[in-house]
């Protein structure tokens, strides 16, 4: 009789073990999964905040105005830069690349070649 019941509690414990060792692998699991989602919201938030830049800096350019990328964090970049003149008398192309993190956003846009010949490049300090 006592050796039925030390084979219960054999079991009894080896279930216990694997059952612990099942959890700890799930719970290493999720935190991994939870530092990556955390990564992939930053670099969302990175570009949008970017392509928010790059528009707003193509509506200053459209508006004759200097290219500035407002709330830019430090570390970020603005480049302009003149593609081609268009058939549009004082009008030119340009293209604005605005980069925050690891993130670029691109764009291209007819504007006043007034705005155009004004500085090409704005960082955030």
């Amino acid at each position: 009789m006592r050796e039925r019941n030390t084979r219960r509690n054999a079991f009894f414990i080896a279930d216990a073990v694997i059952g612990i060792a099942i959890v700890a692998v799930l719970s290493v699991s999720l935190i991994g999964l939870l530092g990556r989602r955390r990564q992939a919201a930053q670099r969302l938030a990175d570009l949008r905040e970017a392509t928010r830049a790059a528009e707003a800096v193509m509506t200053d350019l459209e508006a004759g105005k200097p290219a500035w990328a407002p709330g830019a964090r430090p570390g970020s970049a603005a480049t302009v830069r003149d593609l081609a003149p268009s058939d549009t008398p004082g009008r030119t192309w340009v293209e604005v690349d605005v980069t925050v993190g690891s993130q670029r956003a691109v764009l291209a846009g007819l504007v006043p070649v007034v705005a155009a010949t004004q500085p090409s490049t704005t960082e955030a300090q």
